[in-house]
């Protein structure tokens, strides 16, 4: 969404952004650890494709398409997208508002607190380039704020409606 709406600024009114995923994590420059462990995903879900390729079940063809694209995803997004993102000066005057959550997600372990806090500092950061742009904290909500605070997404989502 930021890099179309970068590269489309007529096209989009008004962004509302829900966790979105740190810059400087897409790119390697923090948490290169928990990086590698998706980028380990992507391979794995390859990798899993190609056995359920040789079935002959149609339903575990499909499986394999599914893999093969969410392994694809991965990959995009740490690698284009990231440069894609990395490369957005600023929204100028664009409204923005970044929801943030505050659970740490319990796949990261130990370093899921610091993560979630390097997590909404990058967020915040990301609406402070939009001089239209503000950060809300969606104190109790994980990572799908969308299924934790649907009321919260929805007025934020109003706020900027004309």
């Amino acid at each position: 969404m930021q890099v179309y709406a970068n590269s489309y600024p007529d096209e989009v009114a008004s962004l509302v952004l829900l966790d979105p995923t740190p810059l400087a994590w897409m790119t390697g420059e923090s948490f290169p650890e928990l990086r590698e462990l998706f980028i380990q995903q992507s391979v794995t879900l390859r990798e899993e494709a190609e056995v359920v390729k040789a079935s002959s079940d149609p339903e575990a063809k499909a499986v394999a398409a599914y893999l093969d694209a969410t392994a694809s995803e991965f990959e995009e997004f740490f690698g284009r997208t990231a440069d894609e993102v990395a490369a957005i000066e600023s929204f100028s005057e664009l409204p923005l508002t970044v929801i943030g959550a505050t659970e740490p997600d319990p796949g990261f372990g130990e370093d899921g607190q610091p993560f979630r806090q390097f997590w909404n500092e990058e967020s915040q950061a990301l609406a402070r380039r939009s001089a239209l742009g503000r950060f809300i904290l969606a104190e109790g909500s994980s990572h799908h704020i969308h299924l934790d605070m649907p009321q919260l997404v929805i007025d934020a989502v109003l706020e900027l409606m004309p």
